[in-house]
């Protein structure tokens, strides 16, 4: 079990009050960011004070590359909005209930949260009270890791404990993990996919917490689970780290009464290592081999989550391509798709002689139109369809070797027959 080092005690002269803060200094690129920097310059003007918070801080810290900067500041929402739209920047209200202001500078997004904090929650929403109060900013989020703010100068401030545990890689509830997981039940999967990205020993009180607190997943639309699977398995490397996180979830039995059909960890296993040899990955194909599509597709798998059609079409195409039909799947779907499939289902000793059929595969297009029936006298209409897709899947029989004469000879065969 990973435990908080102690805090050290400072003054905390942005508050003016006494406060228990850990305090170190970072240098990050997000801190030279013009749009972000002009932000926090216009409602400093206006009597606020900003600061840079969660994700873009903490992955600084460790040396990763920030994706989204996001600021918190102690100005009202109605405040920021009217201070940003007359300094000339676009910005709207983003969830009002939660006090977010939206703001573009250049194309870029940035999103300013007002300090809040938590009144009531029911395992999937909160009211919240504003407040100018860092600390209890700091106490309202999930873990002690997304708990960071820092300001202009890099200066970081953790009233929580999180720079300790980014030190020992050590993911933590911030206060009493079961209420924090009762006031947002999504939390219980954001722990263990924050593990597969920042922990190494499993804190026992923490994933208890989430294995007991497990059938409040139910509350949660499938949306936000969909949404939330897909940042846990499009994590990059290592692979072993999406693993250890899935196995967990399996043996804690998070999903067992959601989404029964996530515990096929051997197969995910196997195609993690196969993604390091053929260089390969997707999240929907990892979804695939953890929900037990490989050896046996379920339409009804898919009706759990919330899917474009593409994605669903995708995840059916992996666990029912035909593969002794390779030509045909690599005409109609491409290379990916057919690699995907391949690395999702083909057995050990088959493995590699088709992914060699796959790699030295070259593309043909079908020698064959509609406008060549149709010049051969052949009809508008189901049948010139019939015939065109007849010769297209003797073409794809044949290798794909039959060069426009003779794929028009056999139309030719088939449309004298079709009128006879």
């Amino acid at each position: 079990m990973c435990r908080p080092a102690k805090d050290r005690i400072v003054i905390d002269r942005c508050a003016g009050k006494r406060k228990t803060l850990n305090m170190t200094k970072i240098s990050a690129n997000f801190l030279q960011d013009v749009g972000a920097r002009s932000i926090i310059a216009a409602l400093a003007a206006a009597g606020g004070e900003t600061r840079f918070v969660g994700g873009c801080v903490r992955d600084a810290i460790v040396g990763l590359r920030a994706v989204d900067i996001d600021l918190a500041t102690t100005l009202l929402p109605e405040k920021v909005l009217d201070v940003l739209t007359a300094a000339g920047f676009t910005a709207r209200p983003l969830g009002a209930a939660h006090g977010v202001v939206s703001a573009w500078y250049s194309k870029k997004r940035y999103e300013i949260a007002t300090l809040r904090e938590d009144i009531a929650t029911d395992g999937r929403h909160a009211l919240v009270a504003y407040t100018q109060d860092w600390a209890v900013d700091a106490r309202r989020r999930d873990f002690t890791i997304n708990a960071l703010s820092t300001d202009l100068n890099g200066q970081v401030y953790d009233y929580v404990g999180g720079l300790d545990d980014l030190r020992t890689q050590c993911v933590r509830f911030i206060g009493e993990a079961s209420t924090r997981i009762h006031e947002d039940y999504l939390r219980i999967l954001r722990y263990y996919r924050f593990h597969a990205r920042f922990g190494t020993k499993w804190d026992a009180v923490a994933r208890g917490a989430c294995r007991e607190n497990r059938m409040g997943l139910a509350q949660l639309s499938r949306e936000r689970i969909t949404e939330e699977l897909h940042k846990l398995l499009s994590i990059e490397n290592p692979q072993e780290k999406i693993l250890a996180a899935c196995a967990a979830m399996h043996e804690d039995q998070i999903f067992l009464n959601i989404i029964p059909e996530l515990k096929d960890i051997l197969t995910l296993e196997r195609l993690l290592a196969r993604e390091k040899i053929y260089d390969q990955q997707s999240w929907l194909l990892r979804l695939a081999a953890w929900g037990g599509q490989a050896p046996q597709f379920d339409e009804r798998f898919l009706d759990q989550f919330v899917f474009t059609r593409t994605d669903r079409a995708d995840i059916k195409l992996f666990a029912t391509l035909d593969f002794g039909k390779l030509n045909h799947a690599l005409y109609y779907h491409g290379t990916n798709a057919v690699r995907a499939a391949v690395i999702l289902r083909a057995s050990d000793s088959d493995l590699s002689s088709l992914m060699q059929q796959i790699e030295f595969s070259t593309p043909h297009e079908f020698p064959l139109q509609a406008e060549d029936l149709l010049q051969m006298g052949v009809l508008p209409g189901p049948r010139l369809g019939e015939i065109l897709r007849t010769v297209e899947n003797w073409w794809l029989e044949n290798n794909c070797l039959a060069n426009a004469d003779e794929c028009r000879t056999y139309a030719t065969t088939l449309a004298m027959v079709s009128s006879a």
